[in-house]
């Protein structure tokens, strides 16, 4: 199994699947953000808005997806004065979308992941968390264009193909979108092509 998930989702995208999938499946949600030294918190689904995915480098903000009922409630603890929630012993997965840069001319790679398993305490509720990870992985993937993939164009000239990198399907609407892995690494192109 793999234990993450790559993207590239438009705000639009990410907003959609996480208003979908939260509520359907009882989730708590925790916020972290890095551009300033706000505590983590729980967070409303309803309250995410596209220009937090936003920012001049990635990862502005992460996500932390758990299940109180089936796995843990939010684990809390402090990195300094900072509030932070503790993922391996909330038993969450963690989620960082896609970020734009500004002007909108890039998109960074997104991704969703879990610790592995041998990492946790407690093996029954690990494989419980790898279970709803699954679910959640087929769940991004009926969300995202099926009909178009992800390939890297090669500094010399050839193509790699990334077949478990999902395409949003707000993506197929925008053009001058620059997709990237890191957006201060201009060597390390992608580009979205029909399948």
């Amino acid at each position: 199994m793999r234990d993450y998930s790559e993207f590239f989702w438009l705000p639009f995208d990410t907003i959609t699947w996480l208003r979908r999938v939260v509520p359907d499946l009882g989730l708590w949600m925790a916020l972290r953000t890095i551009r300033d030294d706000n505590d983590a918190e729980l967070i409303r689904v309803e309250d995410l808005r596209p220009e937090m995915f936003e920012s001049e480098r990635e990862e502005p903000i992460q996500l932390y997806l758990g299940s109180s009922e089936a796995l843990s409630p939010p684990v809390w603890g402090h990195v300094g004065r900072r509030r932070e929630l503790d993922n391996e012993k909330s038993y969450s997965i963690q989620f960082v979308p896609s970020t734009f840069s500004p002007g909108q001319n890039a998109l960074s790679l997104g991704r969703m992941a879990i610790l592995r398993l041998s990492y946790y305490e407690d093996h029954d509720r690990a494989t419980r968390l790898a279970a709803l990870f699954r679910r959640l992985q087929a769940m991004a993937r009926e969300h995202s264009d099926r009909s178009q993939g992800i390939v890297q164009i090669l500094s010399t000239g050839g193509i790699k193909r990334w077949n478990h990198m999902l395409v949003g399907k707000s993506l197929r609407n925008t053009s001058g979108v620059h997709l990237r892995q890191f957006f201060d690494v201009d060597d390390v192109v992608f580009e979205a092509r029909s399948l």
